[in-house]
């Protein structure tokens, strides 16, 4: 909570809360924060081949992209706050549909459904990408759409506030084609 009010209150970020409460509890970690700021933290317990299973299937890799993660956060934060058309509609649905969805995949790790994370994976991309232009890239977004294609990646996503640094991708398979074809992207799998 001290991380969030020296970053929000002090520093006059505009982000959420949940890097600070995630890098404090780690692990599978659901958090309902409420319209106060309150936040409850509740920690999944998922068996220990269904972790096994994650870690094998899903891959990272580094885009190569920099981004400010601040300036991003930044630009939905404004919709949401000074826009009160269609745009911040959209980031507000979008912002329901990411919280609805996470529910959903918690459901799925504790059921042992990988294969469902990760078509929710996509959905979650798909959901995020509407939060803002500076998401995502065209050059990630042509990639991510020839993985699924090519590749069978059931769902991914470039990891934390987008724009580039980590793409991640769930493949149900060996792996063996996609790290190739991601190694000649020069983007080993990390």
């Amino acid at each position: 909570e001290e991380a969030c009010r020296i970053e929000i209150e002090t520093l006059n970020k505009g982000i959420g809360k949940q890097d600070q409460y995630m890098a404090a509890f780690g692990g599978l970690t659901t958090l309902d924060i409420a319209p106060d700021g309150t936040v409850k933290v509740d920690q999944v317990k998922i068996a220990p081949e269904v972790e096994a299973a994650f870690v094998r299937h899903t891959h990272i890799y580094y885009t190569g992209l920099r981004r400010d993660a601040a300036v991003i956060l930044d630009d939905q934060n404004s919709a949401m706050l000074l826009d009160r058309g269609a745009k911040s509609e959209t980031v507000s649905d979008s912002l329901g549909a990411i919280k609805a969805l996470g529910y959903r995949i918690r459901d799925a790790w504790v059921e042992g459904d990988l294969e469902g994370w990760g078509r929710m994976l996509h959905e979650h991309w798909l959901s995020k990408k509407k939060l803002s232009a500076k998401i995502s890239w065209p050059h990630i977004d042509q990639l991510y759409d020839h993985v699924q294609a090519e590749h069978g990646v059931l769902g991914g996503k470039v990891i934390g506030a987008g724009g580039g640094g980590f793409l991640m991708l769930f493949d149900p398979s060996d792996g063996r084609e996609l790290e190739a074809y991601m190694a000649g992207q020069n983007m080993p799998r990390l």
